[in-house]
C-alpha cells in the first residue's frame, strides 16, 4: 500500500471514530463591508470559558469562507433547534447568497447576521485565532446571547442528524426497534393518557385541550411543515398536562421522535379530514369522561397517523441518493 493511500485509509478511520461522538450543530455567521454575508454549518462549538465568557469554533484552512472570517471582527454562533436540519445543509453548501436568500436576520452588536428561530445564538467580538493543523480556531467573547425556552436541540452522530432525546436512547436503534413496534407502544400509552385525562382533567385542561385542536385545524391546510409539527405536538402534550401525570410528556416526546428520525426530513401530507375529527371525538369523549368514547376516538387517531408516518417513511428509500450527499460525513 502507497503512503498516500494508506494516508487516506486512516483519515477516514479517523472520521469514522470520531462520528462516535454526538455533537450539537451550529452555524456560524459573519459579514463584512468586503464579502457581505457569511456562514457555515459547524459541529466544532464549544464553550472555552464563563470568565471571561468565551466561545470556540474551527474552520478548514482551505475553505473560501476563510478570509471573510478572518476579516470580520466578530461572529455570531446559533445552536440549531430539533426541526432546522434542512437549514443545517443548506449552510453546509458554497452559495452565501442561496443561504441567507430564504432566512430571516437582524444584525447582531458583532455586526453578524442573527438568523431567526434557532435554539440559541452568542454573538461575539473574536478574541482570538489560532491555526492548528488543517484548520483555524477562532475564539470569541461573548457580547450578547438569547436561548428559546424549551426548544430541543439538533444532534450529529454517527453521520446524520438526529434529535436530542433519540440520541440518547441509543439501545433504540442498536436493537433495529422498527417503526411500526414504536408506533403500537405510542398508540397503548395515549390511550391510557386520555383515560387518566377522562378522570382527572378540569376546566382549564378542556380549554387548553380544545384550543391545540383548533390551532392544527387552522394550519393543516398549509405547507408549513414546522407550523403542523409545533401544533401536533402541542395536542399532546395538552393532553398529557391533562392526565395529571408528568411522567406521559418526556416517554411520548421521545417516542414521537424516534419515528421522526426514521422519516427524516420528509413532509407528511396536511392532516387528513378523519384526523381532524377524531382529534375533537377524543376532546368531547373527554370532556364527557368517557373513557370507552376516549380510547376508541385515539385508537382511531394513532391508526391514521401511523399510516401518514408510515408513508413517510417509505419515501425516505426513493429519496435517499438525492439526501445522501449531505447526511454522509461530518457537516462544514
Amino acid at each position: 500500500m502507497s503512503e498516500s493511500n494508506y494516508s487516506e485509509r486512516l483519515e477516514q478511520s479517523l472520521r469514522k471514530a470520531l462520528s462516535t461522538y454526538p455533537t450539537g450543530v451550529a452555524i456560524i455567521t459573519a459579514q463584512t463591508e468586503r464579502h457581505g454575508q457569511v456562514g457555515i454549518t459547524c459541529n466544532s462549538f464549544v464553550s472555552i470559558s464563563l470568565s471571561p465568557p468565551l466561545i470556540a469554533w474551527s474552520i478548514r484552512n482551505a475553505s473560501r469562507n476563510m478570509p471573510a472570517f478572518e476579516a470580520a471582527a466578530g461572529f455570531s454562533a446559533h445552536v440549531l433547534s430539533r426541526d432546522q436540519s434542512s437549514l443545517s445543509k443548506l449552510f453546509s453548501s458554497s452559495d452565501n447568497e442561496l443561504k441567507f436568500s430564504n432566512v430571516r436576520t437582524t444584525p447582531g452588536i458583532s455586526g453578524a447576521p442573527i438568523l431567526e428561530g434557532c435554539t440559541a445564538y452568542f454573538d461575539c467580538r473574536k478574541f482570538a485565532e489560532h491555526v492548528i493543523g488543517d484548520h483555524k480556531l477562532f475564539i470569541g467573547e461573548v457580547m450578547d446571547f438569547y436561548q428559546a425556552p424549551a426548544d430541543k436541540s439538533l444532534v450529529f452522530f454517527d453521520g446524520a442528524y438526529r434529535t436530542l432525546s433519540s440520541a440518547s436512547v441509543g439501545s433504540f436503534s442498536h436493537e433495529r426497534v422498527s417503526a411500526s413496534e414504536i408506533l403500537e407502544v405510542r398508540s397503548d400509552l395515549c390511550a391510557f393518557m386520555v383515560q387518566l385525562a377522562c378522570e382527572r382533567a378540569d376546566e382549564d385542561d378542556f380549554r387548553r385541550i380544545e384550543g391545540a385542536v383548533d390551532a392544527i385545524d387552522r394550519v393543516s391546510l398549509t405547507e408549513a411543515r414546522r407550523e403542523r409539527i409545533l401544533a401536533g405536538l402541542r395536542f399532546f402534550d395538552a393532553l398529557a398536562v391533562a392526565s395529571h401525570n408528568s411522567a406521559f410528556k418526556p416517554i411520548i416526546d421521545t417516542l414521537a421522535d424516534i419515528v421522526r428520525d426514521q422519516v427524516q426530513d420528509v413532509s407528511v401530507a396536511a392532516s387528513l379530514p378523519e384526523m381532524q375529527s377524531s382529534r375533537r371525538r377524543i376532546l368531547n369523549a373527554i370532556k364527557l369522561r368517557d373513557k370507552q368514547a376516549a380510547t376508541s376516538a385515539m385508537e382511531e387517531y394513532m391508526r391514521a397517523l401511523s399510516t401518514r408516518e408510515k408513508s413517510a417513511a417509505n419515501h425516505v428509500a426513493d429519496i435517499s441518493s438525492a439526501l445522501s450527499t449531505f447526511e454522509r460525513g461530518t457537516p462544514r
